[in-house]
């Protein structure tokens, strides 16, 4: 981890972030009165996840909530006996997803973290409980909750209202381009028609924030102009126009932008 002493770094409001090099991922803690927080994300070892949960503790500050975006292996790790009281919450959809694929999860993460990492990380998702469909947290009034399909099924955006934080998934990253996850969409291996329409979801979110913090990539105060970046650059894919994105200097996001412009060109 990197940051302060314990991991975490602080922004506004309390808001603690705290960055894996692994995956460039980020955890988030929202606080929900002085001595309490959400966790968002816990990632990605074991030994990270346990030294996250002792630096929350050092600072005073007892875990009352966890939230997983998503149904992807790295947005779902929780390793066993941790904190086994504390309530996971996901979308029903992504819980849905997360237990019909638990196979591919934990074979997706053998090659990232080893077999036996990934398999106590993803051994609890029979655990995870379904998140309300009014958009709220139980018991934590501080936080809004949009769900959308962009990306996978189920996919949840977090805004911390006191603080204007919003914790977008593997979303509005300023490292990663938009990856539109087809499944559920027939054949087609991508859904840009479901990402966009996440993208207009995110919208209300992303005009009241003032922190997004992406899943993989930095945190910044320009969730509007990532927001605008993403739907530029899927329309610039679908109206077939040459690209002008700094994220495409990464060679994993030039493979995927190929493929995803193959796939726009067989689908004019």
């Amino acid at each position: 981890m990197t940051g302060t002493a314990d991991g975490w770094r602080t922004h506004r409001g309390g808001v603690l972030t705290a960055h894996s090099a692994h995956l460039e991922m980020n955890s988030v803690a929202l606080p929900v009165t002085p001595d309490t927080c959400v966790l968002v994300d816990p990632g990605v070892t074991s030994a990270e996840i346990a030294d996250l949960l002792a630096g929350l503790r050092h600072r005073g500050l007892e875990l009352v909530a966890v939230l997983h975006t998503h149904a992807h292996w790295d947005h779902l790790l929780w390793p066993p006996g941790l904190a086994s009281d504390v309530p996971r919450w996901a979308s029903n959809a992504c819980i849905d997803t997360a237990l019909r694929n638990s196979v591919a999860l934990r074979e997706q993460a053998a090659a990232d973290v080893g077999p036996s990492e990934a398999a106590e990380l993803l051994s609890e998702l029979d655990r995870l409980r379904a998140l309300p469909a009014d958009g709220s947290v139980p018991g934590v009034p501080q936080l809004s909750v949009v769900e959308h399909q962009a990306h996978t099924r189920g996919h949840i955006a977090v805004l911390h209202e006191p603080s204007g934080t919003l914790c977008a998934g593997d979303m509005l990253s300023d490292i990663e381009i938009p990856l539109p996850d087809g499944e559920g969409a027939g054949d087609d291996a991508w859904d840009v028609a479901a990402y966009m329409d996440g993208l207009d979801a995110l919208q209300p979110l992303v005009d009241r924030a003032a922190l997004v913090v992406p899943g993989h990539g930095n945190p910044g105060s320009d969730a509007a102009a990532r927001l605008a970046n993403d739907r530029a650059y899927l329309e610039g894919v679908l109206a077939h126009r040459d690209i002008v994105d700094i994220r495409l200097a990464e060679d994993s996001n030039r493979v995927i932008h190929l493929e995803l412009k193959s796939w726009a060109d067989a689908h004019p």
